[in-house]
Formats: C-alpha cells, sequence, structure tokens
C-alpha cells in the first residue's frame, strides 16, 4: 500500500458509521487507486503487504479503481514482501469515456 492513504467515517441513516479508505495499492507489475469499505479499512497502513479477494474493479469519474466492499476480503500478510511498487504503470490515470454504438438498429451503451 503507498503512502497516499486518506480514511474517513460516514454515518449512516440508522446512527452507524461506516470506514472508507483510499488508498493506491500495487505490486511490481502495477498500481492503481483502491476504495476500501468497512472493517477492512482498518488494515490500510502505509507500505503494509494485504491480499485482496474478491474485488471489483469500477471506473469513478472515467478512472479505474478498485473496490472492496462487503462481498470483498483482505487479509494483513506480514510474511509476504512485494518489493518496489510500480508507480511508473498507473492504471487509474488512464481516462475512460463512455461510447455508444449502433446495434441492430438499437442504441446501445457500451
Amino acid at each position: 500500500i503507498n503512502a497516499e492513504y486518506m480514511g474517513s467515517e460516514v454515518t449512516r441513516q440508522d446512527g452507524t458509521k461506516l470506514k472508507i479508505a483510499e488508498c493506491v495499492v500495487g505490486d511490481t507489475t502495477a498500481c492503481v487507486r483502491a476504495r476500501i469499505v468497512g472493517d477492512f479499512a482498518d488494515l490500510v497502513k502505509d507500505g503494509a503487504v494485504i491480499a485482496i479477494r474478491n474485488g471489483r474493479s469500477e471506473v469513478f469519474k472515467e478512472h479505474m479503481r478498485l473496490e472492496i466492499d462487503r462481498w470483498g476480503k483482505i487479509t494483513a500478510e506480514p510474511n509476504q514482501q512485494i518489493g518496489e511498487i510500480n508507480t511508473n504503470e498507473d492504471l487509474s490515470k488512464v481516462a475512460y469515456e463512455m461510447k455508444y454504438i449502433n446495434l441492430k438498429g438499437k442504441q446501445q451503451q457500451q
């Protein structure tokens, strides 16, 4: 996990608190911005090595980010080492735009 960390708490309508952490995660091949929701946000610390299971990619404001919500799982991996995070290959810097294509006379979102 890279040092770009921003944690916050949101209060739901029922009064419970929801933890949210935004950070950059990566390995030697690439990195991507991540949004981690729930108790897993406590695992987000600069330099920590984590394993992410059942995360999903989302496009938010035209940029990709990895999201880990209540269906995802994160575990701390203190015995693992990754080495240098490849910040030159930042997948979140690529801008995606919505395009519409025409299939058999119907306009569809792509």
